[in-house]
């Protein structure tokens, strides 16, 4: 893995009898945490990647990364990064952890804004061991975590906590109140469309795993409804899927 030049990196060799497979394209999952890696060397050919932890290792420049679009999972904690150029182009990413790095600018942060699938993202671990980045601490009155909320409006977790947005616990209650109304719709259909619940759930945010559990357990359970009580359960259903 290290060269005279001073760099570790792994190379084709290392990462087949890492992973046993005969093929780098047919590698999905691999763990290179705490290798003392200063290069990448051969990673960014495993073309079919799906999840990648590079976690302790010495990275400055991991870049070349940004061609391995299909990433779901990233791990870069405890590394030397301080740029993000390019990480727009992993649109399949899911999760991020960033923590023990050296990003000093919010506006580092913007390439990860236009992930559209981005639902994690750690930045900063709070604990026996404290690990994050300089943009993390609340200068400039809490500039850190208005950006974050106004710049990552589809999270659902950050920094190791569940993202509760201004609003949300509202839009529950409404949600709860509808799935009430739907609830209550017996099977007396003598005067049909009299008691129809007032809209249609779609629009709601969903994020709620309770709302979404009462969802899926009233679709389970509305088997004799009218017709018109049937295409909002069809609606829950689309939006479930």
């Amino acid at each position: 893995m290290a060269t005279p030049s001073g760099s570790v990196a792994v190379d084709k060799a290392d990462l087949k009898r890492k992973t046993g497979e005969f093929d780098l394209e047919t590698i999905f999952f691999l763990d290179l945490s705490d290798q003392g890696l200063n290069e990448l060397g051969a990673v960014p050919r495993c073309c079919s990647l799906r999840v990648l932890n590079l976690s302790c290792n010495r990275l400055c420049d991991v870049r070349s990364l940004t061609c391995l679009t299909g990433l779901e999972e990233l791990d870069l904690s405890a590394n030397l990064i301080s740029s993000l150029k390019d990480f727009d182009k992993f649109e399949k990413l899911q999760r991020i952890d960033l923590p023990g790095n050296n990003l000093a600018e919010l506006d580092s942060l913007l390439p990860l804004c236009a992930l559209p699938h981005l639902r994690t993202l750690c930045l900063k671990i709070h604990g026996a061991t404290s690990l994050g980045n300089p943009l993390c601490s609340d200068r400039d009155h809490g500039g850190y975590g208005v950006f974050m909320s106004q710049s990552f409006p589809h999270l659902h977790w950050l920094d190791g906590e569940r993202v509760e947005r201004e609003g949300v616990k509202g839009e529950r209650t409404e949600l709860e109140r509808e799935l009430g109304r739907l609830e209550a719709i017996g099977e007396d259909e003598d005067e049909e469309g009299k008691r129809e619940p007032e809209r249609a759930l779609v629009g709601f945010s969903l994020n709620d795993e309770l709302a979404m559990e009462k969802i899926k357990r009233l679709i389970s359970d509305c088997t004799h409804t009218s017709q018109r009580v049937q295409r909002h359960i069809d609606s829950l259903q689309e939006i479930l899927n």
